[in-house]
This record gives C-alpha cells, structure tokens and sequence, in this order.
C-alpha cells in the first residue's frame, strides 16, 4: 500500500503547483479524499496562496494609483 500511496503522491505533486486552475482544482479534489497527503503540502499550497493574494492586492493598488494619476493629468 505505501508504494501505491508515493507513486500516487509523486505522479500528483507537479499539478498541485500548476498554474492552470482546472489543473488544480482537479488535483485538490482528487486530494480531498485521500487520507495519506503530507502537511508541508498544505503549508505550501497556503504560502502560495498569501503569496498571490499579497501580489493581486499590490497590483490592484498600482492599478488604482495609476488610474488616479491619469485622471489628475486629465483635469490639468
């Protein structure tokens, strides 16, 4: 059982940090009912999601920064 249990986890790791989000929701489903997933992978998969949401808010502030800087430009 334990050398199912790895080769399933190795063939399955790569996709966990897949950027295409089909890929990911499918392997966290997968994940889901499978008893035996390591915690350093929900510590990683955690990260990356703080990660993405610290760069989404800092692009959305620069976004919204240059909007503000365009429309002062525009009433000069």
């Amino acid at each position: 059982m334990k050398n199912v249990r790895m080769t399933f986890l190795e063939k399955i790791k790569p996709c966990l940090i897949s950027k295409d989000l089909l890929i990911q929701e499918t392997v966290l489903h997968a994940l889901h009912d499978f008893p035996y997933v390591p915690e350093e992978w929900t510590i990683e998969l955690l990260e990356k999601a703080f990660l993405q949401q610290s760069l989404f808010k800092r692009k959305s502030k620069l976004e919204e920064m240059t909007h503000a800087h365009v429309k002062v430009e525009k009433n000069i």
